[in-house]
């Protein structure tokens, strides 16, 4: 039930998004005038939208007891196995040249038990704001989740751009095989992952002996 509820909630959220899309392109300067044809379509879209957010929101907030008794860990056993948390940028993707960027403050670095966790989050901040775009983060999965294995890490080092630092970290893990984490905390990312066994690049260590 709760997967249909979610299902439907998209293709309404997909109906409204696509109706907003179609006033605005039709006659844009009507779009919030309730007697015009792109104001009819402006205001149904956002209603459409709206109520398929809501219904996805419904559809994924079952019951614990649907879940099953192992989905939920008591707040301490997760407190247990959450590491540091660094923000800053992102880039992630195939290579250097194809690749998704997020600025600062909008990707997260957590170092967890067994594995490295890279959130981007492109809607839970100042996007939330504006709310159709907030609808397009939400339908269409802006907000991404990678996580790296640390025996899956095979390399880390430093890359310098102008004025900024990246952590460049390579691995064979089954997400993209480019990730760059730009941020001011670079020498204390490099710290943790030496804790953890992970091969650090020579020069990059020397960098954190200097810092």
């Amino acid at each position: 039930m709760s997967r249909a509820l979610s299902l439907l909630g998209h293709l309404m959220a997909l109906v409204g998004v696509a109706l907003v899309g179609v006033a605005a392109a039709s006659d844009a300067g009507h779009v919030l005038d309730a007697h015009h044809r792109s104001g009819v379509l402006f205001f149904a879209g956002l209603v459409l939208g709206v109520a398929g957010l809501g219904l996805r929101l419904l559809g994924s907030s079952r019951p614990a007891s649907d879940r099953g008794q192992s989905s939920a860990a008591p707040p301490e056993a997760l407190a247990a196995v959450e590491g540091p948390v660094f923000t800053g940028g992102a880039w992630i993707g195939s290579s250097p040249h194809r690749h998704l960027s997020a600025t600062s403050p909008f990707a997260t670095l957590t170092f967890g038990d067994q594995a490295l966790r890279i959130r981007l989050d492109f809607t839970g901040r100042a996007a939330k704001v504006v709310l159709i775009i907030y609808l397009f983060g939400k339908i269409f999965r802006l907000n991404r989740n990678y996580e790296l294995p640390y025996g899956a890490i095979e390399r880390v080092s430093v890359q310098l751009r102008f004025n900024a630092t990246g952590v460049r970290i390579e691995h064979r893990a089954g997400v993209p095989a480019f990730v760059l984490f730009w941020t001011r905390d670079w020498q204390a990312i490099l710290r943790q992952f030496e804790q953890r066994g992970v091969s650090v690049d020579s020069a990059a260590s020397a960098y954190v002996g200097s810092g």
